[in-house]
């Protein structure tokens, strides 16, 4: 019941790959959406998952842009956001050491472009044998966000979330939380300040601030962490929050680790946060939640910064995984 509920809380909010699942049901068509001058950006999508798909660290590596500092990777089985190349290279090792003969299927589910800024929404299938034990892996659905930034004349991936929603991490012992966490600094960018309004205004519940921080054009998109499709549109995010308030009697976010990234009129923000919810079902009852992680992508728009795409999910070792 505790991981239940909350399951249900992240569907509407929004490293290693195990796990042996029956197929999830079939994909509802995405509404077209045109965007001019993405060839480059597709091609570099596609050769990302080429090297994938080859374990092939080199290559995954020239498709990053690994002189940046502060590009972020979000992986389906860690308990924490990875920032910086050294940090994200581990993830693609381990995961290239667990498994072997991998199959990769993507299929593109959106591609947006901005400026100098783009983002890649795909549903991916992924086949592989485990190394230590010979077991066939297969999961049917994994959901991505990767987003790209235009340098030297190249898009190179500058971010990286993606998650299976056939995971089920467990509900968190109150003793793993941290203790009366130090928020994150603020900075003076604007992005950053819509994206604070956003965390209060969910925490309160408060739909209509939210919807007022939603991008309103038709591009507007957010991945759930127990759906295998996205959901599109703000009206449909927010009807979606509407009916999971509609369980929740209070709730507390405690961001952990915040970083924030921008280029004209596009900005990205990774958060890795903490949850405390009573549900109205056992309203004395308060469940806690770590190692929630979140992508924010917002967008300028009329001279306001607005969320166009969220992806979260809940993030655990493997090592912590029932498998």
């Amino acid at each position: 019941m505790t991981f239940r509920h909350f399951a249900t809380l992240l569907c509407v909010l929004a490293a290693p790959l195990f796990g042996v699942v029956a197929p999830l049901r079939a994909e509802t068509p995405l509404a077209a959406v045109p965007v001019p001058d993405v060839e480059a950006v597709t091609a570099a999508h596609a050769e990302f998952w080429r090297a994938y798909e080859k374990r092939d660290l080199w290559r995954v590596s020239l498709v990053w842009d690994t002189a940046d500092d502060t590009i972020s990777a979000a992986f389906p089985a860690s308990s924490t956001i990875s920032v910086s190349w050294s940090n994200i290279q581990e993830s693609f090792r381990r995961s290239f050491s667990h498994n072997r003969d991998i199959k990769i299927d993507v299929r593109t589910l959106r591609t947006n472009r901005e400026g100098d800024v783009a983002w890649v929404l795909s549903a991916v299938r992924f086949e592989a044998i485990q190394t230590q034990t010979g077991q066939f892996v297969l999961l049917d659905r994994m959901l991505t966000t990767e987003i790209y930034r235009l340098k030297d004349s190249a898009w190179r991936l500058v971010h990286y979330h993606g998650h299976y929603p056939g995971f089920r991490p467990q509900a968190e012992d109150p003793a793993t939380m941290v203790a009366a966490p130090t928020r994150p600094a603020p900075t003076d960018s604007p992005a950053w300040q819509a994206h604070e309004r956003f965390v209060a205004a969910f925490s309160a519940k408060d739909l209509g601030a939210m919807f007022g921080l939603l991008s309103s054009e038709k591009d507007g998109s957010a991945m759930q962490p127990m759906s295998p499709i996205p959901f599109l549109g703000p009206e449909n995010v927010v009807a979606s929050w509407k009916k999971t308030f509609a369980d929740v009697e209070a709730l507390t976010i405690e961001p952990l680790k915040v970083v924030v990234s921008e280029s004209g009129s596009v900005a990205w923000i990774t958060e890795h946060s903490q949850y405390h919810i009573a549900f109205k079902a056992q309203p004395d009852l308060v469940q806690h939640f770590h190692n929630v992680l979140t992508t924010y992508l917002l967008r300028k728009e009329a001279g306001q910064w607005q969320i166009v795409h969220y992806h979260a999910h809940l993030g655990f070792a493997f090592e912590d995984h029932e498998h």
